[in-house]
């Protein structure tokens, strides 16, 4: 038998049930695939939009951690943006260069310069007109109402993590198991 790939029209030979006969988990339905691109559309704005201040999207949320907390330490900064040491690295370099950010003491602890300040107070009055866009058409009461849900969804992905340990198990208990392959007798 053959089924159709409801997202682009093909079709692949696949031993089972037509496709027709499958629940309905298209790509437009799913919640996980609406906030990715949603994320998509935000980093690519965002990065256009702070790339007129000349800095990149990572740039404004390093200027952000930093004027939440003043004097932490660039690892701290990664673990608590999710970014590798890489990543972070070609961030902050330009940043020091450009005297936007300083180490203060042994420790390396980074600190905003007044050039710094300067410019996350640019970065969060552009943030704020981002939000206010985005959110256009939506009640005080309704986007606290995602805002709060966003957070308890990012509260559970610890476990999708785990999720991945028992992906064989899952697919026994619930009969998806991968199409055998075709016979060739």
């Amino acid at each position: 038998m053959r089924w159709r790939s409801a997202t682009r029209g093909r079709t692949e030979a696949c031993s089972g049930a037509w496709a027709a006969d499958a629940p309905s988990t298209g790509s437009s339905t799913l919640i996980a695939t609406r906030v990715n691109t949603l994320s998509n559309r935000l980093i690519a704005t965002a990065t256009a939009t702070y790339g007129r201040l000349g800095l990149g999207f990572l740039d404004a949320r390093i200027l952000y951690a930093l004027a939440r907390e003043p004097g932490i330490r660039a690892a701290e900064i990664g673990r608590r943006l999710k970014v590798d040491a890489a990543a972070l690295s070609r961030s902050l370099k330009p940043l020091r260069d450009g005297a936007v950010i300083t180490e203060t003491g042994s420790k390396r602890l980074l600190c905003l310069t007044a050039k710094g300040w300067g410019i996350y107070e640019q970065v969060n009055a552009v943030a704020a007109e981002r939000e206010r866009r985005l959110f256009a058409g939506f009640s005080e009461q309704e986007a606290a109402f995602l805002a709060d849900h966003l957070e308890r969804m990012l509260a559970n992905i610890p476990e999708l993590s785990a999720l991945s340990e028992k992906v064989p198990e899952l697919l026994e208990i619930t009969g998806a198991l991968a199409c055998p392959s075709e016979s060739t007798g």
